[in-house]
């Protein structure tokens, strides 16, 4: 992936800053609990345990990397927008 000057600006302040998302909000940028999972398995994004001795201690994770691994949102197709069914191509036609 190339990076012009302005995003790379960006993911140092978020470095510097030292910006965390949340292990929620982190899925949601990564686009899935287990492709953050994979990544975090990989060695590609680091999560750190706010509380490593409490059973429910909050997941935090660089910013920095989490953006650099953000993938875009689907969009819903014409049929999903609507909530309807995709009607079949060939309704008149009845396959054995």
């Amino acid at each position: 992936m190339a990076l012009n000057e302005f995003s790379t600006d960006i993911l140092r302040a978020l470095r510097d800053n030292a910006i965390t998302f949340s292990r929620t909000e982190a899925a949601k940028i990564v686009g899935s609990k287990q492709r953050l999972q994979r990544l975090i398995n990989q060695g590609e994004i680091h999560a750190v345990k706010d509380n490593p001795d409490a059973q429910n201690g909050r997941w935090r994770c660089p910013a920095e990397e989490v953006l650099w691994h953000a993938r875009p949102k689907r969009t819903k197709t014409y049929w999903e927008e609507r909530g309807i069914k995709k009607p079949k191509p060939y309704p008149h036609v009845s396959w054995p």
